[in-house]
């Protein structure tokens, strides 16, 4: 389960391409770029970021088609915005600290990239100009709903043993009851 950030351009500006994105995190302090396994027609890259005296990492995947399909649209009327082949991932579940350290790192990409952001679990409806507080914000309240559904299915897992427990019981009270009064 992780927390992902969406990187967008507007409808008109050139395709993110890894000449662009390299290059930025080669200068970010911290991170390490491993290529990944490439599929046919795409590159794909992963920047991981790891900070070794507080233990938070995340990273970002960036894929990139080798060429543009034909005959693609390139927005919709409504939506003037491309998703990137960039996204910024943190795994749950991660301290606080995660989030405290990346959003401002999504910031200043976004700033050198000319990018917008969207993250998925915000109820927000188009792409817009990160802000570090928001995208913490985000993380925290989609970490703390993450927390009440594993408390709310523990509580029933323990609801459902406890009902088990009661049903063997139960089937062993009337299978001695039958095996004592010779019914059984």
């Amino acid at each position: 389960m992780s927390w992902e950030l969406r990187f967008y351009r507007r409808v008109g500006q050139s395709p993110l391409i890894r000449e662009e994105v390299t290059p930025v995190f080669s200068r970010l302090p911290r991170f390490e770029q491993q290529e990944l396994e490439p599929t046919p027609g795409e590159f794909r890259a992963r920047y991981v970021y790891l900070n070794p005296i507080s233990g938070v990492t995340f990273r970002f995947d960036f894929v990139e088609p080798d060429e543009e399909p034909e005959g693609e649209d390139p927005g919709m009327v409504d939506f003037p915005y491309e998703l990137t082949g960039l996204t910024m991932t943190v795994e749950y579940p991660s301290p606080p600290e995660a989030a405290q350290e990346a959003a401002p790192i999504a910031v200043e990409i976004c700033q050198m990239l000319d990018l917008l952001v969207q993250p998925p679990q915000m109820d927000q409806l188009e792409p817009r100009k990160p802000d570090a507080a928001a995208l913490i914000e985000s993380y925290l309240s989609w970490c703390g709903a993450i927390d009440e559904v594993i408390v709310h299915l523990k509580k029933r897992k323990r609801q459902h043993l406890s009902v088990g427990c009661v049903a063997v019981a139960a089937a062993m009270a009337i299978f001695l009851y039958m095996f004592l009064t010779g019914r059984g």
